[in-house]
């Protein structure tokens, strides 16, 4: 009878190793999943950040287009606008010219 306690504190133990072991290779296996998730976080924010920074380069020169047209369609209508008051003023100054010529 002395045996049999022993044999089966030593049956209990011998299970509670292999539970000790398949939970510590649970573990390493979930380490190696989280190191691999990092690993793939950081390549992702890396990504992102150099996305990021080509979007906002492309972001800025679109800003520069934008500017350059609206200053060049102001400056368009301004030429347009004394173009027309100068030819109004050389009609008319042309005009005088020729009363005085034909007089």
């Amino acid at each position: 009878m002395d045996s049999d306690p022993l044999t089966r504190l030593k049956n209990k133990l011998d299970s509670m190793r292999r539970e000790r072991d398949s939970l510590n290779g649970v573990i390493l296996q979930e380490r190696a999943r989280n190191s691999q998730l990092e690993a793939e976080l950081a390549r992702l924010r890396n990504e992102f950040l150099r996305s990021k920074a080509e979007l906002d380069e492309k972001e800025a020169t679109l800003q520069r287009f934008n500017e350059t047209i609206r200053e060049s369609e102001n400056a368009y209508a301004k030429l347009l606008t004394n173009t027309d008051k100068l030819l109004t003023a050389l009609e008319h100054e042309s005009s005088n010219l020729s009363r005085k010529f034909k007089q």
